[in-house]
């Protein structure tokens, strides 16, 4: 075993998270369709995670439940591996129709009044895949035994992605001043457009 390889490892995912949302945001379709590409090696990547978890026998022999929700667990994960399985095929009949079809993303860094920039929509799926990332693996986390040789390591590779969202929640703020957002569509309802306020200000309490 290498020496903090748990640091490596989330090193790893952060980065591969980075590449796809810089790739995909690309103005030549080569690139972008390769982001695709590792987006879709991604998702089918974590069925492999999946499929070596199970081997662990967690799933079966889980730490006690602590909550009456913690038997539903293990459905849960099979449901998300479905669905990671059927997106990351998805995904690769994508990279290929966007490949053939060879449009040019024509996109600026900065935020425009219309439509967000390539700096914000790097940030925001950055942000977005990190986060799907830490779902499935969050809940794996929470059903490792205690007395589990890798529990430590695993934990630490969990949380290690969880400072880096916050860390990019706090950029997105930050760039937000320096480039600011497009207004909502004006098309959108009261309601909708209360509820899209909402969200960003309970955001901002997390995190302050």
């Amino acid at each position: 075993m290498l020496p903090h390889i748990e640091s490596l490892i989330a090193l790893a995912v952060v980065l591969v998270a980075i590449c796809i949302s810089w790739l995909t945001n690309h103005r030549s379709p080569k690139p972008a369709s390769a982001g695709v590409l590792l987006a879709a090696l991604s998702c089918l990547a974590i069925v492999l995670w999946f499929a070596l978890a199970i081997r662990t026998g967690v799933l079966e022999s889980p730490k006690p439940h602590q909550a009456p929700m913690d038997a539903a667990k293990p459905f849960l994960l099979w449901a998300q591996m479905s669905i990671a399985l059927m997106a990351g095929l998805w995904l690769l009949r994508v990279a290929f129709v966007q490949l053939k079809k060879g449009d040019l993303l024509e996109l600026g860094a900065v935020n425009e009044f219309n439509r967000y920039g390539r700096v914000s929509r790097i940030l925001h799926w950055t942000t977005a895949i990190l986060f799907i990332f830490m779902i499935p693996t969050g809940i794996f986390s929470s059903m490792i035994p205690e007395d589990a040789w890798y529990r430590t390591e695993y934990n630490v590779v969990h949380k290690t992605i969880g400072i880096a969202i916050l860390q990019l929640f706090f950029a997105r703020l930050w760039w937000n001043r320096v480039s600011p957002r497009p207004p909502l569509d004006p098309s959108l309802k009261s309601s909708e457009r209360k509820m899209a306020h909402g969200a960003h200000a309970a955001l901002k309490r997390m995190v302050g």
